[in-house]
């Protein structure tokens, strides 16, 4: 009997040849005439041929229900080709309608549970196609794990991944010991971090090779909102002393930039000249560090010059008409003149006012009471003869974010104090004028604002470890336990300052350009006054009081070496004082000054005893004469 029949046949006549067998309920098709599977109501049998359903292409599948969704569902057919472009989603494969749309049922790219081979990486992937904008999610027991943006974020138990790899939990990076012993990571690339658990610390490798890794963790230990005494400044204060600005820089050696930026521009000529400069301060400045100025009276000025003004020739050198003037301002920046300033009663005035290098102090009188609110300006003039000065530098403040200095200097004529020197209508002939963002560093005797002890609170660092700056080999060497702060070389702290000018202003009667900062707030007190300065103070001369100490917190570590050396240096100059002395008085008592020389030295001795006052110096030495029979 043949195995193929392409007849059209009846059911009747499919039954008669014995090919199909059915029943009430199913129907088989087969050659050895069983009947059909009671559970299936088609029952198809052959070892040679299989199922052939309709094929067709992808136009001919969607036209088949053309018009409103047909109720055919479970439709199945075969798609023949791949629509362009080419989209796995819509390409050939057997296709199934579920009752409302096409689906797609097959396994050309899916992926096996069990593994998969001959894939190929440029076009077999798990994830979206390019130009779909999906994201990538991974699920575990329902619940997303994982998700990557379509712009290449990953995200860990987070949906919005906003860098390349966001976690919303811990990392942790491990290789235990013994599966790979002391080897921690697989390279040693910079920019690896790994977990050592023989240091038992993180790591992170910085040079490309197995000497660069650096510990990760932190020693130190973050102490947070811990209360401590602080000092907080206010108003009302008490008179002191405090210094107008801070200091950034110096006049300029020479140029024009050095008559420009010094009050005292004496070296413009040696003709007849003169100065005008205001200089402006801004109320909150003047009520914030470092002069912390509270309203009340102003009774002082100094400014420290770095030059002295030469004593000619000839003398007395250039000796100044010299003017201050200080007043209230409305101007908070300088473009002009205040006039109202230059029209009022000079605060300072001397006739012969030579600069001296070192603090030039000019006592205000009537002293100028400010009002706290006010911006003030500090107004200096001067007339002088036909001397000329060298135009002697000062301290500066530089960079001020407004026009703090407005100046003008004469090259040739005498001009004369406030509001004679103008820049209007006519511009005397050697006039110049101009403003700038630089200001000379004032020395302010004013009411200073008072410290007050306050609790606050703050975080700080906490280790209970040691501090070793230097070599492994020195730091090994020098250790002395937890606590230990120590430096191989040295510890360099800006607030230190050389000493070395007690020495130069004792023997030179003069300080270096180069120390007249150090030594503006240096007061050398005579071995005679001393005892007197120590009862009234009970401090030394360069070191602070109790009171400074507990209103003001402990001074810096600077401070105090700087006054410890001054301190040091003193005590030196007194003991020479005494050794001079005491050699005065046994040369007297035993009358080793036998020759004219050594009395003349004996006699220099005391007239140069910086201990002994006028009297008592008149009676050493009539003494001396007395017992030498030597001249007066």
């Amino acid at each position: 009997m043949p195995r193929t029949f392409r007849v059209k046949a009846t059911i009747t006549g499919l039954l008669a040849l014995g090919l199909l067998t059915a029943d009430a309920q199913n129907v088989a098709i087969n050659t050895t005439g069983a009947v059909p599977n009671a559970s299936a109501i088609l029952d198809l049998t052959s070892t040679t041929r299989g199922l052939l359903i309709p094929r067709m292409t992808s136009a001919q599948r969607i036209a088949m229900f053309p018009g409103a969704t047909p109720s055919a569902e479970a439709m199945l057919v075969y798609q023949i080709d791949d629509p362009a472009p080419y989209n796995p989603a819509t390409a050939h494969g057997l296709w199934y309608y579920d009752g409302a749309a096409w689906v797609r049922w097959s396994n050309l790219t899916g992926w096996s549970l069990n593994g998969n081979t001959g894939t190929n990486a440029a076009n077999d992937f798990l994830g979206t196609v390019a130009g779909s904008g999906d994201n990538f999610v991974l699920r575990t027991n329902g619940a997303e794990r994982m998700r990557i943006l379509s712009t290449g974020e990953i995200g860990i138990n987070t949906t919005t991944p906003l860098e390349a790899l966001t976690i919303n939990g811990g990392l942790r990076i491990f290789r235990p010991a013994p599966l790979y012993p002391n080897q921690y990571s697989l390279t040693n690339l910079e920019g690896v971090i790994r977990y050592d658990a023989v240091d038992d610390e993180h790591e992170g490798n910085v040079t490309n090779n197995a000497a660069g890794w650096r510990r990760l963790e932190n020693a130190e230990v973050l102490q947070t909102n811990q209360d401590y005494a602080s000092i907080s400044y206010s108003c009302p204060g008490a008179p002191g002393t405090t210094e107008g600005g801070t200091n950034t820089g110096q006049t300029p050696a020479a140029g024009v930039a050095r008559l420009q930026q010094t009050p005292f521009p004496t070296g413009a000529t040696a003709a007849a000249s003169g100065s005008k400069v205001q200089y402006l301060f801004l109320a909150s400045e003047l009520s914030a560090p470092p002069f912390n100025l509270c309203a009340g009276l102003i009774t002082q000025l100094s400014i420290v010059a770095l030059d002295d003004d030469p004593n000619g020739p000839p003398p007395p050198g250039a000796a100044l008409n010299f003017e201050i003037r200080v007043g209230n301002t409305l101007l908070n920046t300088m473009t002009n003149w205040d006039p109202g300033v230059s029209a009022s009663g000079a605060r300072f005035s001397q006739a012969t006012y030579i600069v001296g290098g070192g603090t030039n102090v000019f006592p205000l009188s009537p002293a100028f009471n400010w009002n706290g609110t006010a911006n003030i300006i500090i107004e200096i003039t001067y007339k002088k003869a036909g001397v000329a000065g060298i135009s002697p530098r000062v301290f500066l403040t530089q960079g001020l974010p407004f026009n703090a200095t407005r100046y003008g200097y004469h090259t040739t004529n005498t001009v004369f104090h406030g509001n004679q020197f103008t820049d209007a209508p006519v511009l005397p002939s050697g006039l110049n004028l101009g403003v700038n963002t630089t200001r000379p560093v004032f020395g302010f005797n004013a009411v200073v604002q008072a410290g007050t002890a306050v609790a606050a609170n703050a975080d700080y660092i906490q280790y209970d470890g040691a501090l070793m700056i230097g070599s492994a080999a020195w730091a090994a060497a020098n250790y002395r336990g937890p606590g230990t702060v120590r430096a191989e070389n040295r510890v360099v702290d800006g607030i230190t300052t050389l000493s070395d000018h007690v020495f130069d202003r004792y023997y030179d009667r003069k300080v270096r350009p180069e120390d007249m900062k150090a030594a503006s707030k240096y007061t050398y007190v005579p071995l005679a006054e001393l005892e007197d300065h120590l009862e009234r103070e009970r401090h030394l001369p360069s070191m602070p009081s109790r009171e400074e100490w507990t209103t003001q917190g402990m001074p810096p570590l600077g401070e105090l070496n700087t006054g410890l050396w001054e301190t040091v240096e003193t005590q030196a100059l007194y003991i020479i004082e005494l050794e001079r002395d005491l050699r005065i008085l046994e040369d007297m008592a035993y009358r080793k000054a036998a020759t004219d020389a050594e009395i003349k030295q004996l006699e220099q001795d005391i007239r140069d005893s910086r201990r002994l006052d006028t009297h008592q110096k008149a009676a050493l030495l009539e003494r001396m004469h007395a017992l030498t029979g030597s001249k007066r």
